[in-house]
């Protein structure tokens, strides 16, 4: 209990103490946004191929196993 100036007691009910009520299904609001969410973030994933390997670089040297020597340029 509060008090006032005067040392009156002040009695507050619980909703208006809480400056609101409770209830309203806010827990599964909070619980499906959130799966949402991770639902999206998985999906986007797939998508776009994260978690897929690039492929090989190419070889440095020609598939035939020649072994010519580079241009120069003069």
């Amino acid at each position: 209990m509060g008090k006032n100036d005067n040392d009156v007691p002040v009695n507050i009910s619980k909703n208006r103490a809480r400056g609101g009520v409770t209830g309203h299904y806010v827990r599964y609001v909070l619980a499906f946004g959130l799966a949402g969410i991770i639902i999206a973030f998985i999906a986007l994933g797939l998508y776009f191929g994260l978690g897929v390997k690039p492929s090989a670089p190419p070889p440095l040297v020609s598939p035939h196993g020649s072994q010519e020597s580079p241009a120069t340029g003069q």
